[in-house]
């Protein structure tokens, strides 16, 4: 079955949201990190700082290949760019934060995470 009959495969970037787990397909391999097939009509980027667990200065290249399949989480989807993670603890994580309203409501809990920006005004 085509992906765009599947209901749940995305086909534009409104339908992907922060915390989103979905399956990609491995397109390139970079030195900066992957590029990832999300639909027939969608891509992302993972950088390799979420290709492996440690992050860092991975080379991707050598954990992943070209075809691989590879289950994955949004972390941001931007106008030109939706921005995925690999890392297990991320993907497998049941309580995620997606945003500045769900992290305030939670104080005190503990959730697995990356932070993408702070903002100073909101304290």
């Amino acid at each position: 079955t085509p992906s765009s009959l599947n209901p749940e495969v995305p086909v534009s970037k409104s339908e992907l949201q922060p915390g989103t787990t979905i399956n990609a397909t491995v397109l390139s391999t970079q030195a900066w990190g992957l590029e990832v097939r999300l639909s027939e009509t969608l891509t992302g980027q993972i950088t390799n700082l979420h290709v492996t667990e440690s992050g860092g200065s991975v080379d991707p290249r050598k954990h992943r290949k070209v075809g691989d399949e590879i289950k994955c989480r949004v972390l941001r989807v931007e106008a030109r760019r939706i921005e995925l993670t690999s890392k297990k603890s991320l993907v497998k994580a049941s309580r995620v934060l997606t945003s500045y309203d769900d992290a305030a409501s939670n104080c005190g809990k503990s959730f697995a995470g990356f932070v993408t920006g702070a903002d100073a005004a909101r304290g």
